[in-house]
């Protein structure tokens, strides 16, 4: 990268500043050749830091045609597995308690559709990309709607429609 762990934290930092309840995401890989404990940790700690509202976490695998394909793994299987739940459950946890920020605040939705598990219930997403479920008789898709949230979890929302 042509970036330092400061630089880049700094950014996060102005944006969210600049911007308040913006959301940050971030992509973040484990197990990538020549990665140590210590590394992993720094990314621990930098997910702590930045506070992603989520992280797409995902375990290094060599393409072909990479400089790094050619690098020995030095990690098993099941170590780069054991790093992956471990940051994921970091990120997880730092998801549900941004997402309990907004219980009981009223978000503006763009309605996706009939919710795929349950028909009486359509999805929306605010526009910080967090998904929402709420009840609704009438098709409201591609519409623009407010909602109450009700409840919190960790990759979505419920409400009410205000």
């Amino acid at each position: 990268r042509r970036y330092t762990r400061e630089r880049y934290l700094e950014l996060v930092f102005t944006l969210k500043e600049a911007i308040p309840g913006i959301a940050v995401t971030t992509d973040l890989m484990v197990g990538f050749p020549g990665e140590t404990e210590e590394d992993f940790k720094q990314t621990l700690d930098l997910v702590n830091e930045a506070r992603f509202d989520q992280a797409f976490t995902f375990i290094y695998s060599p393409r072909p045609g990479t400089r790094a394909a050619e690098i020995k793994e030095e990690l098993s299987p099941g170590a780069k597995r054991e790093r992956l739940e471990r940051l994921a459950g970091r990120q997880n946890g730092i998801s549900l308690e941004i997402n309990r920020t907004l219980v009981g605040k009223t978000v503006e939705l763009l309605v996706e559709g009939r919710s795929k598990n349950d028909p009486a219930m359509q999805s929306g997403r605010t526009r910080t990309n967090k998904l929402v479920h709420f009840a609704a008789a009438e098709d409201l898709t591609g519409k623009l709607v407010e909602a109450e949230v009700t409840e919190a979890y960790t990759w979505y929302l419920t409400g009410k429609r205000v």
